[in-house]
């Protein structure tokens, strides 16, 4: 829904990339598999903490040239998760988070991507791949906002927002996990600390499928597709320690994320080696805690309207979603770091489901320059906010610049 004094349309059109050959992608543990292939068998060893089998949460085939998914990531505001699909077209797509239902899907970049990670802080989709190294950076419409080549073969990625980092995993002789610090513009920068695997159960290396972090018990996930476990990890006194491991319900785990709300572990297991692709949600006991609900108010400020001119009131956009079943009026406003002021945008009534807000106030007087702040929704100016949204803007001069 578009709520907005005068009525603004965009229509962003991403162009598909070639088809590439399927006979070049890395699909197995330890070889490169050619299309149609089985999947090497799994063994499945005794495992130290249990894991419960809650049933299929469904079957899906993102796209008819699927030959499997990876790594997925949960956005906690709009309960979905973000998934790729590893062969060609190499794209990206939501999925819900209760139904399994796919969404928009986007073809955007190189060979096997194998990583992802949301940063739900900033709304910065981040992934990684095994055959080009290199870490992509998406918004939420999966626009491509940057890369970076690392020279790792990345099997998994994992946002820690509290602590302000991306972690890796790759998937080589000794797999390892790899700290990025996330710097303010959404890049990511290596810290140093790097970490090999101490798999719990059976593996020769290059064993490692998807990443997870649990920000609730510090705890981190992986896929042992050597044992077909899923193995909890925990950094502790600078070590990274091993702390359970749980045979999976499937024929061969794959890709898998945490939806941080209902504490459960979706899982596709790609035995078939072909669409559809069933989906189970696992729940490990007393392994992770979380982090709580699914908010009833997120905001993310709409970058497209990051440029200010001086003397003439500032544009402000935002796509807001509203989780609960019923309708919230909340004031927008937004807050500017230095010099500090407030700036009264609107009250609004969002309806559930997503809404999308373009506002204007002013006019900015201060000098010309790159500004910074937060955009918040609350019951009244400059009230606690129930929901806020970091931004960055340009302010210039009137005229052609």
């Amino acid at each position: 829904m578009l709520l907005t004094k005068a009525s603004v349309a965009m229509l962003v059109t991403i162009p598909a990339l070639p088809a590439l050959a399927a006979s070049n992608l890395a699909v197995g543990p330890n070889a490169v598999v050619p299309a149609g292939a089985p999947l090497p068998h799994s063994y499945v060893p005794q495992a130290d903490a249990a894991c419960d089998n809650l049933g299929l949460c469904g079957e899906i085939c993102p796209s008819g040239s699927s030959i499997f998914i990876g790594d997925f990531a949960y956005d906690i505001a709009n309960d979905r998760f973000a998934v790729v699909d590893v062969p060609a077209a190499d794209g990206i797509f939501w999925m819900d988070g209760q139904s399994c239902a796919v969404g928009d899907y986007v073809a955007y970049a190189g060979l096997s991507q194998r990583g992802c990670g949301i940063d739900n802080d900033n709304g910065v989709v981040y992934t990684g791949s095994w055959n080009d190294s290199t870490i992509w950076r998406l918004d939420l419409n999966f626009n491509v906002l940057g890369s970076q080549y690392f020279g790792e073969a990345y099997a998994g990625l994992a946002v820690d927002e509290a602590g302000e980092m991306l972690y890796a995993m790759t998937n080589a002789s000794s797999d390892e996990l790899i700290a990025y610090a996330i710097q303010p513009d959404g890049s990511v920068q290596p810290t140093g600390d790097r970490w090999t695997i101490p798999w719990g159960g059976p593996s020769d290396g290059y064993s490692s499928a998807s990443l997870e972090y649990d920000d609730c018990s510090g705890t981190f996930m992986s896929i042992n597709q050597d044992a077909n476990t899923i193995e909890y990890f925990q950094i502790q006194s600078g070590a990274l320690i091993n702390v359970g491991y749980c045979a999976l319900p499937l024929g061969f785990g794959w890709g898998f994320g945490l939806n941080f709300a209902t504490v459960e572990l979706k899982v596709a297991d790609i035995q078939a080696f072909a669409c559809p692709f069933p989906v189970m949600g696992v729940q490990p006991e007393d392994m992770i805690c979380g982090g709580g609900e699914v908010p009833d108010l997120s905001i993310r400020y709409d970058p497209l309207t990051s440029t200010a001119v001086r003397f003439y009131n500032m544009p402000a956009g935002a796509l807001v979603r509203n989780n609960t079943d019923a309708a919230l009026t909340r004031v927008m406003w937004a807050h500017l770091d230095f010099p500090a002021f407030d700036l009264l945008l609107g009250s609004y009534t969002f309806p559930p489901g997503q809404s999308q807000v373009y506002e204007n106030a002013g006019p900015i007087t201060v000098p010309t320059g790159t500004y910074s702040g937060q955009l918040n929704l609350s019951e009244t100016f400059m009230g606690t906010p129930d929901a806020s949204s970091g931004f960055s803007f340009d302010i210039t001069n009137k005229g052609i610049q």
